[in-house]
Order: structure tokens, then sequence, then C-alpha cells
């Protein structure tokens, strides 16, 4: 299942992130991680945003991809998130 971050009138109509939709409502967080994999406090942004979905993964979907180096090429962001996050879980 899921946990929705929203009320359910707002997480599954305006702000949901459905791949039949054109475009979703969304609040974007932005940050900058350290080398050290601390979060430079200056740096966080939370604004509103309209997210283009062209397509939606489970995160079974995303390991097998990374598994198969999909994630470091084809989809580098995915790869990137997993470097970033890596660095985080080493500085908690």
């Amino acid at each position: 299942g899921s946990v929705s971050m929203f009320p359910p009138h707002i997480s599954s109509e305006i702000m949901s992130l459905r791949a039949d939709q054109k475009y979703s409502y969304a609040l974007s967080l932005g940050l900058q991680l350290n080398d050290d994999g601390s979060i430079d406090q200056s740096s966080i942004i939370v604004m509103p945003s309209i997210v283009n979905v062209s397509y939606r993964l489970t995160y079974a979907e995303v390991d097998e991809m990374l598994d198969m180096g999909v994630g470091y090429f084809e989809e580098r962001e995915l790869g990137a998130l997993l470097g970033a996050s890596n660095n985080r879980r080493k500085y908690r």
C-alpha cells in the first residue's frame, strides 16, 4: 500500500502522480549535501511545482534497474540519487 502525505481528496486528485494525467501539482524540495553527507541548511528550498509524469516505477523496478546498471546510464538520475542517499546514510 501507500501512505499519503496529504488528505485523500488532494493526494488522489490534484496532487496525484498518476501517469494518465498530463501534469500534477506538487511541492518540490531542494537541498545541497555537503561532501560529508550533511545538509547545507542555507540551501533548503520548498516550492510549488508542476510535475509531468511520463511513467511510474515501483521500488522493485528501480532496484532492478540499478542492479542491471540501467540506473547509471539510461536513467542517470537514479544512480545519482542512489549515490547521494548512500552518502547521506553514512553521515547519519
